[in-house]
């Protein structure tokens, strides 16, 4: 299912970045469509953000945090900490699939980015 979740997530991901370029071309031409685009753009990065939480395994560590009563009476301690192994010979490719698959931060600043895309689009 994770194989299914990535595709999933780089296919939102590229149909986010080709609504960017769709708006910024719309925009140049000067049609008002570029709004429309802009603001599907918001929405599928906002998507693409969920999307990427589920792939770097956030929800599951919060359910199994938050499901262990026994171990933590009073919620998850402060620090969750996940490792990654590298590759030493591979550093652009390692950091490319840790930012992308298991940084929690992507998917949160994903949903950011959507968010503040779509308040432009409706303000544009």
């Amino acid at each position: 299912m994770k194989d299914f979740d990535r595709v999933a997530f780089i296919a939102l991901f590229l149909a986010t970045l080709l609504s960017v370029l769709l708006a910024g071309t719309w925009l140049c031409i000067g049609d008002r469509v570029w709004v429309k685009w802009l603001s599907t753009a918001g929405l599928l990065a906002t998507v693409a953000g969920v999307v990427q939480l589920e792939v770097s395994g956030f929800f599951d560590k919060i359910m199994k945090q938050y499901g262990d009563e026994e171990k933590y009476p009073y919620g998850p301690p402060s620090r969750i900490t996940r490792e990654i192994i590298d590759n030493p010979d591979a550093p652009i490719r390692m950091w490319l699939r840790n930012m992308l698959f298991f940084s929690v931060r992507t998917g949160f600043w994903l949903i950011v980015l959507g968010t503040l895309i779509q308040v432009g689009a409706v303000w544009g």
